[in-house]
């Protein structure tokens, strides 16, 4: 009887103990939505606890028993990062934390592409002029460029707005510089 006493005591501690952790679930993406299977995700606690896992083929994440407190969450994969560490205080329970990667390039990549590529070359040499002062009369067209990018904030309502209109007329002026190469 003495034996049973102290197993039901040891069980009903451990699991009390098992009670006093926290969950911490998510779904791993990229900025357009899609899911990032096997990201690796991190755990940072302030003590110097570290926990990392990877995302499975439905790009979710899961962490179990964690003491709660605060901590830092990172994420990465292939050509991928999250931007900044994200900060979260864990309680007792399960929490949800989507994370949404962005991609990223090598600057040597995007050399190595400008190198072989003479259209990007000379849209590199436009935009750079439309962006340092005292430059625009070199190329013309970075007047243009620099005039529509100025008006872009006085007709577009939010930066995504301006992102997408900007990358229309990024596509444009690569367009025109391809035709005007072309023998």
């Amino acid at each position: 009887m003495k034996h049973i006493f102290w197993l039901l005591l040891l069980l009903l501690a451990s699991s009390s103990a098992l009670a006093q952790t926290g969950s911490l679930r998510g779904l791993v993406t990229d900025q357009n939505g899609g899911v990032i299977p096997g990201a690796k995700v991190t755990v940072n606690g302030l003590s110097g606890f570290v926990r990392t896992t990877n995302a499975d083929t439905s790009g979710s994440y899961s962490f179990t028993g964690l003491p709660p407190g605060d901590y830092e969450v990172q994420a990465s994969a292939a050509n991928l990062e999250l931007g900044e560490p994200v900060k979260i205080s864990l309680k007792v329970g399960v929490q949800t934390l989507d994370l949404q990667l962005k991609v990223i390039l090598a600057p040597e990549k995007v050399t190595e592409r400008l190198a072989h590529d003479p259209v990007l070359m000379e849209m590199a040499r436009i935009v750079q002029a439309a962006d340092i002062k005292g430059h625009l009369d070199d190329h013309l067209p970075a007047r243009g460029l620099q005039l529509i990018s100025r008006g872009f904030p006085l007709v577009t309502s939010s930066d995504d707005e301006t992102a997408e209109r900007a990358a229309f007329v990024y596509d444009a002026l690569y367009a025109s510089i391809k035709q005007d190469q072309a023998p």
